[in-house]
């Protein structure tokens, strides 16, 4: 037989009646929120910050690297790696700097054209990261400038002197 959640039932119910099990805990449901006692650092995501933690974890509990990477979830393969730098990534970081200092108003997409009319054989992708390695940030697009639709279809920015097509001022 259905019953509504909120009606009386006949059962008497545990500790708090009425509540729910997670208001009686205090209200988080989830184990995904923070606690006081806890200092939830957040994920790690990125493999170098997960390359930091194993080597924390072998240095403070003196543990193999098998057994760090396990525990922070690395892989061992990538634990490994030594990410590589090509010769001229120094001097494409630096141009890629000074030509948004330059073109101001210009993304990471606009700048990878600008790069391969002076030689360089670069990936957007590239130019992307080492965009984002710097700190470099897009554009913020500009607003819309606010109009004022008139009953005659012509389209006039507001706080400008309006005049409509027949040449008297209107406000």
């Amino acid at each position: 037989m259905w019953r509504a959640a909120g009606g009386s039932s006949q059962t008497a119910e545990g500790p708090g009646t009425g509540e729910c099990a997670t208001e009686a805990r205090g209200g988080r449901s989830l184990a995904r929120q923070s606690s006081r006692e806890g200092g939830g650092s957040g994920k790690l995501l990125s493999p170098a910050r997960r390359r930091e933690a194993v080597c924390h974890a072998q240095a403070t509990f003196s543990v193999s690297e098998r057994r760090a990477c396990r525990v922070v979830g690395q892989c061992r393969a990538t634990q490994q790696y030594v990410p590589t730098h090509t010769e001229g990534e120094d001097r494409l970081r630096t141009r890629i700097i000074a030509l948004a200092h330059e073109y101001g108003r210009y993304g990471y997409q606009r700048i990878t054209p600008l790069l391969h009319q002076e030689g360089w054989r670069v990936n957007h992708k590239h130019v992307e990261r080492l965009w984002r390695q710097e700190g470099l940030t897009g554009p913020q697009k500009q607003p819309k400038r606010a109009r004022l639709w008139l009953a005659d279809g012509s389209c006039i920015r507001r706080g400008l002197s309006i005049r409509t097509m027949s040449g008297r001022m209107t406000s």
